[in-house]
């Protein structure tokens, strides 16, 4: 039932995006445009939802290990209540606030840089792989 409200929320958020005037109708081009555009934008909130899901489970498990340490209980006791794995989780997480925030820069500077050309893929997939060189580094340091 969770999960079907959610949907419903960002269909409906995605159609009242795409709002448009009454007296000229689909004005930025086709219906398949416009289909694309609404599953572009319903993606894209999946996409960050799901981060930021992640983040505050990953901020609230540490919470409750730390509670659970001050209270006494033992190592086995904890490890047996959280999975193991979730290093994997926290670098997945850290994997997409990469991503994001390496778009989020190239989409700053593609604006400050006008007229949108050719030079603004370049702009983009730098800020992209810079991104990821970010993440990389990163997760090189945390496994040494």
């Amino acid at each position: 039932m969770k999960k079907i409200s959610i949907i419903t929320a960002l269909l409906t958020a995605a159609v009242t995006a795409q709002a448009q005037d009454l007296t000229t109708p689909l004005k930025q081009g086709s219906s398949l445009e416009l289909g694309f555009r609404i599953f572009a934008i319903t993606v894209c909130m999946y996409l960050i939802g799901t981060f930021i899901i992640t983040i505050v489970k990953l901020v609230l498990d540490y919470q409750l290990k730390s509670r659970m340490i001050d209270r006494g209980f033992s190592e086995g006791d904890i490890s047996r209540f959280f999975k193991p794995g979730n290093t994997a989780i926290r670098n997945t997480a850290l994997k997409w606030f990469a991503v994001l925030a390496g778009v989020g820069f190239g989409l700053t500077i593609v604006t400050l840089s006008q007229p949108v050309g050719l030079h603004s893929l370049a702009i983009m997939a730098f800020c992209i792989s810079a991104a990821f060189l970010v993440y990389a580094q990163f997760i090189k340091r945390s496994d040494t």
